[in-house]
């Protein structure tokens, strides 16, 4: 595996469940918002699987962020 993907897919891995809960949403309703497969919220957030790119949007949308800032290391969680 690409080292830039492992580093990449474990920041956004930890920033996604943070920003899940700083809008105070569970890994069900996320779930259930986007309507995604069950296990898919629990294993980006674990790093397993990385979020497709056809779902940044989705992302970005219910985070109330655009793309290019869910994908900022530098984009603060508040």
């Amino acid at each position: 595996m690409n080292p830039y993907k492992e580093i990449l897919r474990k920041f956004f891995s930890e920033y996604v469940g943070a920003l899940r809960k700083r809008r105070g949403l569970t890994q069900e309703q996320v779930r259930d918002i986007l309507g995604i497969p069950e296990r898919s919220v629990q294993a980006y957030e674990a790093g397993v699987h990385q979020v497709p790119a056809t779902r940044l949007a989705q992302f970005a949308e219910l985070y109330q962020c655009t793309v290019e800032e869910l994908l900022d290391k530098n984009f603060p969680i508040k």
